[in-house]
């Protein structure tokens, strides 16, 4: 049985890295709305930072905030929202608790984690997260105004996982929102700076560290990727 040190130490070395996962897959499902790469990638980190800005100053808990945009996003944001509680929550703290597991263990040999991109010209899928038929060719204004709506939301949600993750670990509320967030702000920072995919980053991180490729390993094999591009299709189409 992990310690609370263990658990701590786990979950503050893995942050960093499931922020890169949340990248990850929005940027997938930008992809797969027609966006290029580099525009997927800057309505990520635009969206990361905008709700690292919105907890950071504002007064009022988390979830009143989530909860109050979720229902002003419309319909597409109460359909993420929704779709959040089915399991978002429990992968996070799960990818922690791994993390803890694995925080003073060897150092693994990772070359890159198969998290499953995809393609390039992926068409969105229009059987709300089935997987079946597809579109071609750039988003729309309304698509990509809906994107950013969802983004938004799904950023907060997995904020409010982290922060979960965090007390479940040991940590207080402050303590944990201070570890989510500044894993946000230096996230962003390193992929704005280094010009670097997402993806990359945090691949090199799994590479140094045994808690951050367990966590990273907990989540694709609980189906994280496709759990976030799904739940942003089904809030498109």
């Amino acid at each position: 049985m992990t310690t609370q040190t263990e658990r701590v130490t786990g979950y503050t070395e893995c942050a960093p890295a499931l922020a890169y996962s949340m990248m990850i897959a929005m940027i997938d499902a930008g992809r797969q709305a027609g966006l290029k790469r580099q525009e997927a990638t800057s309505l990520a980190l635009s969206k990361m930072r905008m709700t690292s800005k919105l907890l950071s100053g504002s007064k009022h808990s988390p979830q009143g905030i989530s909860d109050v945009w979720a229902v002003r996003g419309g319909d597409a944001s109460e359909t993420l929202y929704d779709r959040r509680r089915s399991g978002l929550r429990g992968m996070v703290v799960g990818a922690a608790r791994a993390a803890g597991e694995a925080a003073y263990g060897e150092r693994p040999v990772v070359l890159r984690f198969p998290y499953g991109p995809v393609r390039e010209t992926a068409g969105l899928a229009t059987g709300r997260g089935n997987g079946a038929g597809g579109r071609q060719g750039a988003a729309s204004p309304a698509v990509l105004g809906r994107l950013g709506e969802a983004c938004s939301v799904w950023a907060m949600d997995w904020a409010l996982a982290m922060i979960h993750a965090g007390v479940d670990a040991g940590l207080t509320h402050a303590e944990a929102q201070d570890v989510a967030l500044r894993s946000i702000r230096g996230a962003c920072d390193e992929a704005a700076e280094t010009q670097q995919q997402p993806a990359a980053l945090r691949d090199r991180a799994m590479n140094g560290s045994s808690a951050i490729s367990a966590a990273v390993g907990h989540l694709e094999t609980n189906g994280y990727y496709q759990t976030i591009r799904d739940g942003l299709a089904a809030g498109l189409w």
